[in-house]
């Protein structure tokens, strides 16, 4: 088949967001012409390349309905990679793949053969035993996607996900006209947003395959019907599968992963497979940065262990060379020593108490954690995009030790906020985490102890962490502080905080701080109670048990929780560290 350069090809796995691509591919190929995208089928504006030939079986006509397309061609296809035109590897024309968890996927292909009639009289759980038992070995989803994925970085290639338009679908656009060359006024890309939204396209009679349906002659077609766009949602098959039918179909793709990871080495750390199988269960590694902060504190850094998420890669290099601008402010902790309650607040400060946009938007996306987008996608590439794509002054939530953050912090010594805790109350927020997200789920607290005394906390040890940052406390460009006196006296705090970032806030708006930074506020504020970092996760137990990410915040909330042979054992490993390192519990906290 002929491929021009100016074509645009959108591939993916059936039901996958296919259409919600193309509708938005076509607009901006054209101009934004809404009028004529609501007078024309999307079928005929942006032909199916299989369809006719699954219709009518005649080789003479089949490729007809692409032929006849005017220029610039946009072109849908289910085809592997190497069934595609082999034109289009040679002339590299725009591609755009869409990937879905194919539970979602084979869902929503359930009910559009319902709807035509392939699948009338057939039971949800008849077509997943069938597509289990043939269909999908046949178009295995994960093979599919996976030839896509290695081609992400092509410049020719445009990879995303249903997830990431589900997210921010404002910023999957402006990724597309970079890719497209495409330009979009505020105006235009208000009107996208709402012509695209699940609520638009569902009564939209050209997005619902009105066209391909009259094409379609089954005896039971429309005996049963269902939108095109029906739900919409990730993870809606969770409401409609069985749990053991979740289990088969979760050993499939489980199978199907492992099958390939022989030879696709990057496979386990891609995007979907981060989507699909879990997540942020930590395995550590040690590494050596290619330079240490030595202008800071004078010591042996060789003897200093270090260590990074597994598998590392080039990424603790990354976030070495990454470039500082001298107006961020950094904030940086242990996990979960109030980083989210700091952040907030600190967000504030530098963005004039502006707490409508505090309340629209989630944190995490207006105050990124450094590292979170690698360790879900384990792309070294991307992984710095949501901090290098912020405005200034940036505020950024890292919990690296001191040696792994950038060079360039040490340098130009940017604003930075450190926040300590009582290690074991940050221990037992962590595992209801843990619990929460699904990679602790089944675990009880003692087991989680036993865990994390033996490996994780002797890598990621909480005191020399603190120690580092502790020593440079009395630097200008350092805000040391701790959970308790937050606790203590938040006023006190900010006033402090006012003075080293040099902001002001009126009585009015310290009252404003004050109550919208309360722990009860906290705790019913969703865009600080990390719901969009929840969506990114996608372990097979997330959200089987449970716990609010602002939950206790309590000091000495440990005590309530673990047994005394327990709190025994933490103190002890603890104390250990605290006397090695030549200082105490209460210094850290600043209660002494």
């Amino acid at each position: 088949m002929e491929v021009f350069e100016d074509d645009v090809w959108i591939v993916t796995n059936p039901k996958s967001g296919t259409t919600w691509m193309q509708e938005l591919v076509w607009l901006l190929m054209n101009d934004c012409n809404f009028e004529a995208a609501l007078s024309k089928d999307q079928e005929l504006r942006s032909p199916f390349l299989e369809f006719d030939y699954i219709m009518h079986r005649d080789v003479g006509r089949a490729l007809q309905p692409v032929q006849e397309l005017a220029s610039p061609r946009i072109i849908k296809s289910h085809l592997q990679l190497a069934f595609l035109p082999a034109q289009l590897w040679r002339k590299k024309p725009k591609v755009i793949y869409v990937f879905r968890d194919p539970k979602d996927a084979w869902i929503s292909s359930y009910y559009h053969g319902v709807t035509i009639g392939l699948r009338y009289g057939q039971t949800l759980e008849q077509y997943i035993s069938d597509v289990l038992e043939k269909e999908a070995v046949q178009r295995d989803p994960i093979l599919h996607a996976m030839e896509f994925y290695q081609l992400r970085n092509e410049p020719w290639v445009y990879y995303t996900s249903f997830n990431r338009m589900k997210q921010d679908l404002r910023k999957i656009i402006e990724d597309l006209c970079k890719f497209l060359n495409k330009t979009v006024t505020e105006q235009q890309m208000e009107r996208l947003l709402k012509h695209l939204s699940f609520e638009e396209m569902k009564k939209n009679p050209t997005t619902n395959h009105h066209w391909e349906y009259a094409q379609t002659h089954l005896p039971n077609r429309g005996k049963e019907v269902y939108n095109f766009t029906r739900s919409g949602k990730i993870g809606g098959y969770k409401e409609e599968m069985k749990p053991e039918q979740i289990e088969k179909v979760n050993r499939f793709i489980t199978e199907s992963l492992q099958a390939n990871e022989v030879t696709q080495s990057k496979w386990k750390s891609s995007y979907f497979s981060a989507k699909l199988q879990s997540t942020l269960k930590m395995q550590y590694e040690q590494v050596t940065p290619k330079s240490y902060p030595v202008n800071l504190i004078d010591k042996d850094w060789t003897q200093r262990k270090l260590y990074f998420s597994s598998p590392a890669k080039s990424m603790p290099d990354v976030v070495h060379d990454m470039e500082v601008l001298s107006d961020d402010v950094w904030i940086v902790t242990n996990p979960k020593c109030g980083t989210t309650w700091m952040q907030e607040l600190v967000w504030l400060l530098m963005n004039d108490c502006n707490f409508e946009a505090a309340l629209s938007k989630d944190l995490e996306l207006r105050s990124p954690f450094l590292e979170f987008d690698y360790l879900i996608h384990r792309d070294v590439d991307r992984a710095l995009k949501p901090v290098q794509d912020l405005p200034s002054p940036r505020v950024i939530k890292s919990h690296l030790q001191l040696a792994l953050l950038p060079a360039q912090l040490w340098e130009k010594k940017a604003k930075l906020i450190y926040v300590f805790r009582d290690p074991k109350d940050a221990w037992i927020s962590g595992y209801y985490h843990g619990v929460t997200i699904g990679f602790r789920y089944g675990t009880t607290l003692e087991q989680y102890m036993n865990d994390l005394l033996k490996s994780e906390a002797a890598k990621r040890d909480p005191v020399l962490h603190a120690i580092e940052f502790y020593q440079l406390r009395n630097e200008p460009w350092i805000y040391y502080t701790s959970f308790n006196q937050m606790k203590l006296d938040l006023r006190k705090v900010i006033e402090n905080l006012c003075k080293f970032l040099n902001k002001s806030v009126t009585e009015q708006q310290m009252e404003r701080l004050l109550k919208h930074l309360s722990f009860e506020e906290m705790k019913k504020n969703p865009t600080t109670n990390h719901h969009w970092e929840y969506a990114q996760t996608h372990h097979q137990n997330r959200g089987k048990e449970v716990h609010n990410f602002t939950r206790s915040g309590k000091v000495g909330g440990h005590k309530e929780e673990l047994q005394p042979e327990q709190i025994e054992k933490a103190d002890q490993f603890i104390t250990e560290r605290l006397q090695a390192n030549q200082v105490t519990l209460e210094q850290l906290l600043l209660i002494d």
